[in-house]
């Protein structure tokens, strides 16, 4: 064998070799790409005490089951002071709303609770929804739009409380993931509905979607139903907000002055489930202190995994 076809052949062997190792090489490092969870976030707010102050709540303070299971990881808590707020107040002007005496009242007290949450915080934006046969929903306001806004108060018409709910969770309260907010809702309404074209569970269902706490303040100054009542509970217990149920006009003052110092105080924690779950399943929450304050502290009842996982 002469050196040149010596000199061929082992230019072939080389060259077979190169190739093997080419396509084997990927075969031998493909494995099962891990699942991407997405960070989730859930606000929360604990009562205040007999002293009327805030309790202070680091990570340490809280125990947290995500569908029953610890997080991987959690990755902050935030306060209100990192929270702008998204404030919106829904006010029923149905028919029913003739027969009370609270709701000129409730309406007056919102408007000034309004006021009071935005002066001097020009981060924070509040929207308005009225709702009797239709809602309708203004667009977020800044503190000098708010100013110059007027409500019909004007009672008519039956009423789509639902309806109104999930307007103002699915249009105005749609979480942004590059600025975190408090997003809150406040009700005035009598909890009825006879209107509406989505269910009640809807309408909580898009309020735990977007992380939107609710609280309900009842404007019937008579005997509330239990099914009326037990709607306003079922938004406020499964948002994480509170029912202010059996009020008289001192009751609606002291209903406004408490969420609003509950909304003051009101942050949020952000963590890695232990696994992220197909889309639209439904996860409970449970955020417990394990410290020793004893405090009660509020947070949704559960969310939704997203649709739109990246």
């Amino acid at each position: 064998m002469n050196v040149k076809t010596k000199w061929a052949i082992r230019m072939f062997l080389a060259a077979a070799i190169v190739m093997y190792f080419v396509t084997a090489l990927p075969a031998q490092s493909e494995s099962p790409a891990k699942e991407q969870v997405p960070v989730v976030t859930v606000p929360f707010f604990a009562e205040r005490g007999q002293d009327n102050l805030a309790a202070a709540i680091s990570l340490s303070d809280l125990s947290i089951l995500d569908n029953k299971r610890s997080p991987q990881s959690v990755v902050a808590i935030r306060t209100a002071e990192d929270l702008p707020l998204r404030l919106g107040l829904l006010i029923d002007t149905s028919n029913s709303q003739g027969r009370s005496q609270l709701y000129r009242e409730a309406v007056r007290a919102g408007s000034e609770f309004l006021n009071q949450m935005m002066k001097g915080k020009p981060e924070n934006k509040v929207v308005i929804v009225t709702f009797a046969t239709i809602p309708e929903a203004t667009s977020f306001m800044s503190l000098d739009e708010l100013s110059k806004f007027t409500v019909d108060m004007t009672p008519g018409g039956g009423t789509s409380l639902f309806d109104a709910v999930y307007l103002a969770c699915n249009e105005r309260m749609k979480k942004d993931p590059t600025q975190p907010a408090r997003r809150v809702l406040v009700v005035l309404s009598d909890g009825g509905d006879n209107q509406s074209h989505v269910t009640r569970e809807r309408a909580i269902a898009v309020a735990q979607e977007t992380a939107t706490v609710i609280f309900t303040i009842n404007t019937n100054d008579g005997i509330v139903s239990e099914r009326d009542a037990a709607t306003l509970e079922a938004f406020t217990d499964k948002t994480g907000g509170r029912a202010f149920l059996h009020l008289d006009r001192k009751g609606i003052a002291k209903a406004f002055s408490t969420i609003m110092e509950s909304i003051e105080d009101m942050g949020a924690v952000s963590y890695v489930p232990a696994d992220s779950g197909p889309p639209g399943q439904y996860r409970p929450i449970k955020l417990k202190i394990t410290s020793k304050q004893k405090v009660k502290i509020h947070h949704p009842a559960g969310y939704y995994v997203s649709a739109n996982l990246p």
